[in-house]
C-alpha cells in the first residue's frame, strides 16, 4: 500500500468521487488505514483543542491533554459505532446490501477532512462536511434514496447527541 495513492484516494473521497469511494468500499485490505485516517483526524483535533485555545463567550477553552484526548478517542469510537449502526439501519429498514465494514472504509477515508481540526475553527467546518460525506457514502456506497438516508442520519444524529452526553 503506497502511502501517497492512498491519501489521494482519500482526497478523493472527500471531493465526493464516486469512483475513489467505491474502489475503497470493494477493498477489504483497506480497513486498517481507514481506522487509521480517521484515529489520526480525532487526535489532530485533540491537538488543535489544546494548542489553540479558543473563546465561548467571554470565556477561554483550553481544555488539558487528558481532556482532549479522552474526547477525541471517545469520539473515536463513537464515531465508528455509529457507522455500523447506520448499515445496520441501512440493511434492516431499507433493505441495502451493504456491511459496516465496507461504510467504515469509505467514511475513515473520508474523514481526511478531519485533518484541518487542528484549528479549531476549521473543526467546525470539517466536521459538516464529514456529514456531507456521510450522507453521499450512504447514498452511493448502501445504494439508498435521499429519504432514506436522510432519515439514517437524523436517527443517528440523535443517538450520538445522547451517547456524547453520556460521556460527560
Amino acid at each position: 500500500m503506497d502511502l501517497q495513492s492512498e491519501l489521494k484516494k482519500a482526497l478523493n473521497i472527500a471531493l465526493l468521487d464516486e469512483k475513489a469511494m467505491q474502489s475503497v468500499a470493494a477493498d477489504k485490505n483497506l480497513t486498517r488505514f481507514a481506522v487509521g485516517i480517521m484515529l489520526v483526524s480525532a487526535l489532530i483535533g485533540a491537538a488543535g483543542n489544546v494548542l489553540f485555545p479558543r473563546f465561548t463567550g467571554f470565556i477561554l477553552y483550553r481544555p488539558d491533554w487528558g481532556t482532549a484526548l479522552a474526547s477525541a478517542l471517545g469520539s473515536f469510537v463513537i464515531f465508528i459505532a455509529l457507522v455500523y449502526l447506520s448499515a445496520f439501519f441501512a440493511q434492516k429498514f431499507f433493505e441495502s446490501k451493504v456491511h459496516g465494514e465496507e461504510l467504515l472504509r469509505v467514511a475513515g477515508y473520508g474523514s481526511v477532512v478531519g485533518l484541518l481540526a487542528i484549528l479549531p475553527q476549521l473543526g467546525a467546518l470539517s466536521s459538516l462536511w464529514n456529514l456531507v460525506i456521510f450522507a453521499v457514502v450512504l447514498k452511493r456506497i448502501a445504494k439508498l434514496e435521499w429519504g432514506a438516508v436522510a432519515i439514517i442520519m437524523v436517527a443517528v444524529f440523535l443517538i450520538a447527541f445522547f451517547l456524547r452526553g453520556m460521556m460527560y
